[in-house]
């Protein structure tokens, strides 16, 4: 012998029927617009950084040059050039 239980309720014939799910609030499916930017401004702020650093403006913006950047053009740093015209 045994008992099956029912997950039905007892019928009303009062009260309209009502479905067994909430469907009032439907599931979110995919990213929501948080969660896309918790993920994006990282990854936009790390290319961003790349970019400027590969390109070598962050460098020079931060203070770091090579030793023999100011005479890689043949002058001496801070001597005085010589426009011919």
């Amino acid at each position: 012998m045994s008992i099956a239980v029912s997950a039905t309720r007892p019928i009303d014939p009062d009260e309209p029927a009502k479905p067994l799910v909430d469907t009032s609030k439907p599931a979110k499916s995919g990213f929501g617009r948080k969660q896309l930017l918790l993920l994006g401004v990282p990854v936009v702020l790390a290319a961003l950084g790349a970019g400027l650093w590969f390109g070598g403006v962050l460098p020079r913006l931060i203070g770091i040059v090579k030793p023999g950047a100011a005479a890689a053009d043949g002058h001496a740093a801070g001597a005085a050039v010589d426009a011919k015209a």
